[in-house]
């Protein structure tokens, strides 16, 4: 289950010229969890740990 961590990236595309907002959603896992990313859409997914987010 995915939840909202009422904050989002904003990326600017020069080139284009826009602004894009983007959503932080926060899921929990068990640790042993294989976890598949949908690569049918055409946004970028990336999985991230968050202890290690946190020591950044």
């Amino acid at each position: 289950m995915l939840h909202t961590s009422n904050k989002f990236d904003q990326i600017y595309s020069p080139k284009e010229n826009y602004i894009e907002a983007v959503p932080v959603l926060v899921g929990y896992v068990e640790a042993q969890q294989d976890v598949k990313l949908n690569t049918d859409l055409d946004h970028v997914w990336k999985w991230l740990v968050l202890e290690e987010e946190i020591k950044k």
